[in-house]
């Protein structure tokens, strides 16, 4: 699944492993829950810093690998990252998110 973003950029959406549920859902309260297992790809380039913001003390992800320790997670590519074209956030546990920025990153 492709999420597209203000100003063009796209996200991917899938699971993290085979025979994950994976879930990514807005609610009316201007959040979105976050299932164990979802990925999201998040599109990078050289510069990039993403950041994302979860609901208080629902930061049950990883970005690029790292647990979130906080309601907001700023994290900087890597050249690894640009290499790959993208950084992962994974939901470990059930999480909900308010928003995912990418600064640096201009759309197709």
């Amino acid at each position: 699944m492709q999420v597209e973003l203000l100003h063009g950029i796209e996200l991917n959406v899938l699971a993290a492993s085979s025979g994950t549920n994976i879930k990514l859902q807005y609610n009316a309260n201007g959040y979105a829950q976050f299932n164990q297992g979802t990925e999201i790809q998040v599109p990078v380039a050289s510069g990039s810093v993403v950041t994302v913001v979860s609901y208080p003390n629902y930061h049950n992800y990883t970005v690029a690998g790292t647990a979130a320790s906080a309601d907001t997670t700023t994290y900087t590519a890597t050249d690894d990252d640009v290499t790959t074209g993208y950084i992962e956030i994974v939901a470990t546990n059930t999480a909900y998110l308010y928003s995912i920025s990418v600064t640096g990153m201009t759309a197709n």
